[in-house]
């Protein structure tokens, strides 16, 4: 009798320091470390590791090591003091960059910025991040891009816990977003100090192209989709529309996550196949897939699945093994280090969470659902690989999804059966109508109704899942 795959232990170094690094995370999570104890633990934890290295204990010098870098992590992450005293509607005044804008519409402008704080009850902040958001808009408001320099004067609070179940906490959320502080300010109380320019405001223009291009061809709720599966925007989906896909249990598929980069990967590997040069090709993909992350807003699944893609194709040009475990647990490595504040943030989360219930429970499922099949073709195939993907990642993503929303929908699995392929077709053609309309616009406008047809059949059956609401259910707030 053949042995059954299993995962070896000590064939996925990068799992090994994911999981050193995960106890040293909790580790530093238990107490509250001031920087003199933090300085000796990591002083002491490092020079522990080099002792066992110097003799030749290796095993216990990576473990070692690998907890230190935990503990880093999990310090840096920290560094985000949000006053834990309630402050409430201050008068206030800020001077700084916009990092990132994260609502724009006709009446409301909401962005990050890295900047100077100077409240009348506080002392000054030279250093802090503060969600602004911008009331009545104008036309001047335009020059309001990312790595502008503005001036505002308005009203700062600090972010707030749920009180009742269902409610939205604010507190987790500008923790995973490195922010400390919440403030409003009316559009004729703000004042560009310097326009954006530079490599950020290169980015705003391609993506304001696109955006044009989307509104050309696309009516306003169909355009709201697209602009959401191509370049993260999702300012212009309205409130009914989100209700329904996240009852549905599908509001992920309405952000660019790790299966849109995934096929955006899989299209550019296959143009590239007439590049004989190996490390060509790795420049071209790397570079490809870079910009498609960083015009979709550099959003942390998209990031992971992108590093993940691209540490994939390291593998292929060096032609090396590749084992999805180590890739993806390697990917999460290098973005904590780089990020360590991505460990609140409940998006990173539940993609990687996904990825490693599609990488440790796909071959289980996919084998018991063909093991029931007697007539097997390649529609059956079908059906079992995309249950089996749905299952596997709705095993370790479902207890985040009950923890954070507070639900639980039964049909969901089989719902993201249906929708995941008709959205998947949407971003493919939507990118092709976006891409095409330049060149001829008959066939970006069939491309575009082909991507309205899917969306459109899409919003049909998360409706109709909707309706059996007996098949999920609420839990009480979690956090």
């Amino acid at each position: 009798m053949t042995d059954q795959p299993r995962i070896i232990f000590t064939r996925y170094p990068a799992f090994r320091l994911l999981c050193g690094m995960a106890l040293g995370i909790l580790f530093h999570s238990t107490a509250t470390w001031n920087i003199p104890g933090f300085i000796i633990l990591f002083s002491c934890l490092s020079l522990l590791s080099a002792g066992f290295y110097y003799r030749k204990k290796l095993v216990l010098s990576f473990w070692v090591a690998s907890f230190a870098l935990g503990i880093w992590v999990g310090n840096s992450a920290q560094q985000v003091q949000i006053p834990q005293s309630i402050v409430s509607e201050i008068p206030t005044t800020i001077s700084g960059k916009i990092t990132s804008v994260l609502r724009q519409d006709s009446l409301n402008f909401r962005c990050i910025i890295d900047g100077s704080v100077d409240a009348q009850q506080l002392p000054v902040i030279s250093s802090s991040r503060v969600i602004l958001t911008v009331n009545l808009l104008s036309d001047r408001e335009n020059f309001l891009k990312v790595g502008s320099i503005i001036y505002a004067a308005g009203t700062l609070r600090t972010p707030q816990t749920p009180t009742l179940p269902m409610e939205f906490d604010e507190r987790q959320y500008c923790k995973s977003q490195d922010v400390q502080f919440l403030m409003k300010a009316k559009a004729s109380d703000v004042a560009i100090v310097e326009k954006a320019g530079g490599f950020p405001a290169l980015v705003a223009e391609i993506v304001a192209a696109l955006e044009q291009r989307i509104q050309i061809l696309y009516s306003n709720e169909s355009g709201a989709i697209v602009s959401a599966l191509l370049l993260g925007n999702q300012t212009k989906i309205s409130k009914e529309t989100r209700k329904i896909y996240s009852l549905s249990g599908t509001a992920h598929i309405l952000s660019v996550s790790g299966s849109h980069v995934g096929i955006i990967a899989a299209i550019i590997f296959v143009f590239l196949g007439f590049v004989r040069s190996r490390w060509l090709k790795f420049l071209i993909f790397t570079l490809a897939i870079s910009a498609f992350i960083i015009v979709s807003g550099m959003q942390p699944a998209a990031m992971r699945a992108g590093l993940m893609a691209i540490l994939a194709m390291l593998g292929f040009t060096l032609q090396r093994r590749v084992f999805a475990l180590n890739i993806l647990c390697l990917s999460i490595v290098i973005l904590l280090l780089c990020q360590p504040i991505l460990i609140y943030s409940s998006g990173f989360q539940m993609s990687v969470a996904s990825v490693f219930g599609i990488t440790i429970f796909y071959a289980p499922f996919h084998a018991t659902f063909l093991s029931h099949l007697t007539n097997k073709s390649s529609v059956t195939e079908f059906i079992a690989s995309s249950l089996a993907l749905t299952f596997a990642a709705s095993v370790t993503v479902s207890p985040l999804v009950a923890y954070y929303f507070s639900t639980f929908s039964v049909v969901s699995p089989c719902t993201n059966v249906l929708i995941v392929p008709l959205m998947s077709l949407a971003m493919i053609f939507g990118m092709a109508s976006v891409l095409l309309l330049p060149v001829n616009v008959g066939i970006a406008t069939t491309y575009s109704a082909a991507t309205a047809w899917c969306i459109s059949t899409s919003e049909s059956i998360n409706q109709w899942s909707v309706n059996y609401r007996g098949l999920g259910f609420n839990l009480p707030n979690l956090q």
